[in-house]
């Protein structure tokens, strides 16, 4: 998973466990506060009816009728027109005293329930027990709460949705010098010579540093390359001189008529064996010069004549393993590159594809025009590769059929060669069945 999709589900995991949080919350803080603003008010109206009746101040002559007749059976009540509010009191027939406490309770008035959180407080007066009950209606307040959770409810989905969008689009912003580093220093580059350690702009100072250790280390890795280089070209040249020298001996000793048989025979072989060795020596000195891209000259080439002429070079060893070649190409799709080392690169293909191609058996040539890329395939019917095999095709010394001459570097030098004109090659292989290489020329 992606570092800046991994910040999103954290980042709206922690939003949305914080406005859960804040759903329960909310709402039991302002129930609770208006619950503390009744009991404010209903003891404030208890303190004040005391008082009335302490000063016998009573402005309502049914409390003071009710209280002068006092009469234990029955009840004093007094309701607001729309029941929001109630007081009431009677006489109590237990002499102990309660503390006062808040309930909530439900009244049936006119036929209807009506939910109530009343106020219960014992008073004495005129030597008479009394329970005074101030009650107010919280229904309204119980619907504030049900609305008040829908509402954070719909808050918290577009509060999410908008502050996701957000912070993609912020996050994005943020990883943007970092997507910029992967694109130029790791992911599409592949060549040490062709490092861009152009600075990567950014204000985040993780960022500038990951991207100071990573020219560090390309500086490193292009040094100790051309240093690689370097030491293969000057031990092949090295090495050329005493070769072709050995080379000479060998051959005129082949000529000398006082060798017998068995000392002939060995010369032949140590002849042969210097042969190879020189073999490798020049393709690993071509694998340097292309690396170090000492082939400048670059010409527009006509690629369906080349091949062609290729097959025809190649004419004796398809003769002698009676395999047909079946030429498809019907594009006269033209490239710029340099024509030897073109040459070289489908010459090593389809070589590759003689060698491991059975007698009396196909090799098919063909091409294709798609979207603006123009692709060669070659698709041989010989031993094929299984997935492992084909990942390795391309490294240097690596040989998929240890039985078959050659020294491993066709289609290292092939690569290479790939590399310089940009061409992707793209290989299929099924065990037993044969392999497909396929070139794509993009613009």
């Amino acid at each position: 998973m992606k570092l800046k999709n991994k910040i999103a589900l954290g980042s709206m995991f922690l939003r949305l466990l914080f406005l859960l949080v804040f759903w329960f919350t909310i709402p039991a803080i302002v129930k609770h506060v208006i619950y503390k603003n009744i009991e404010k008010t209903s003891l404030e109206k208890r303190d004040l009816f005391k008082k009335d009746i302490n000063s016998k101040n009573v402005d309502n002559i049914d409390i003071q009728d009710f209280i002068e007749r006092k009469d234990s059976d029955e009840i004093f009540a007094n309701f607001t027109t729309l029941h929001s509010e109630f007081l009431q009191f009677y006489q109590s027939k237990s002499t102990t005293s309660t503390p006062d406490n808040f309930v909530d309770e439900d009244r049936i008035l006119d036929h209807k329930t009506f939910t109530f959180r009343v106020l219960y407080h014992d008073f004495t007066y005129n030597k008479a027990h009394y329970i005074l009950e101030i009650g107010k209606n919280i229904e309204e307040i119980d619907e504030l709460i049900t609305s008040l959770h829908y509402f954070l409810l719909l808050f918290m989905v577009v509060t999410l949705v908008l502050n996701h969008f957000a912070q993609t689009i912020f996050v994005n912003y943020l990883l943007k010098p970092f997507q910029k580093l992967i694109d130029t220093k790791i992911s599409k580059e592949n060549q040490p010579e062709t490092f861009d350690f152009t600075t990567t702009n950014s204000s985040t100072t993780d960022f500038i540093a990951l991207d100071e250790g990573l020219n560090s280390m390309m500086h490193r890795i292009q040094g100790q390359f051309k240093n690689e280089k370097q030491f293969i070209a000057n031990v092949s040249h090295e090495l050329l001189t005493p070769i072709s020298i050995l080379k000479n001996r060998f051959e005129n000793l082949l000529n000398n008529p006082s060798l017998n048989d068995e000392a002939m025979d060995k010369v032949a072989l140590s002849l042969k064996n210097l042969n190879n060795l020189k073999r490798i020596i020049n393709n690993l000195l071509l694998l340097s010069r292309i690396e170090n891209n000492q082939y400048s000259t670059f010409e527009r080439l006509q690629l369906k004549s080349q091949i062609a002429d290729i097959t025809t070079d190649l004419e004796d060893q398809i003769e002698i393993k009676q395999i047909t070649i079946i030429n498809n190409l019907t594009h006269d799709y033209q490239f710029k590159g340099n024509k030897a080392l073109i040459h070289i690169l489908f010459y090593n293909i389809i070589i590759n594809a003689l060698k491991f191609t059975t007698p009396q058996d196909i090799i098919r040539l063909y091409d294709n025009m798609n979207d603006g890329i123009y692709s060669i395939s070659i698709q041989d019917s010989g031993i094929g590769m299984t997935t492992e095999q084909t990942k390795n095709i391309f490294d240097r010394f690596i040989k998929i059929n240890i039985d078959q001459e050659g020294q491993g570097l066709g289609l290292a030098i092939a690569a290479s060669i790939a590399n310089l004109h940009n061409i992707e090659i793209q290989v299929q292989s099924i065990l037993h069945e044969g392999s497909t290489f396929t070139f794509l020329f993009r613009k």
